[in-house]
């Protein structure tokens, strides 16, 4: 087990909102919660997109406004 999974949820939630912990951080600590890891293709850990721009009617990879 990593230091991350032995952090209770809201501590690390309290420290997250804080900026204490990074983005990256946070979700491979929500990662582990739910088991997924590196170690089985078939359960990856999930990085969200972060979409920018509300205004477009569509949005393009090559998108500034897009990121993973």
């Amino acid at each position: 087990m990593t230091k991350l999974q032995h952090e209770n949820q809201a501590q690390m939630t309290f420290r997250w909102q804080c900026g204490l912990i990074s983005n990256f951080d946070y979700l491979m600590y929500l990662n582990s919660l739910a088991d997924r890891s590196f170690n089985d293709l078939s359960q990856y850990p999930v990085f969200p997109w972060i979409i920018q721009d509300y205004t477009s009617k569509q949005l393009g990879a090559q998108d500034p406004f897009v990121t993973t």
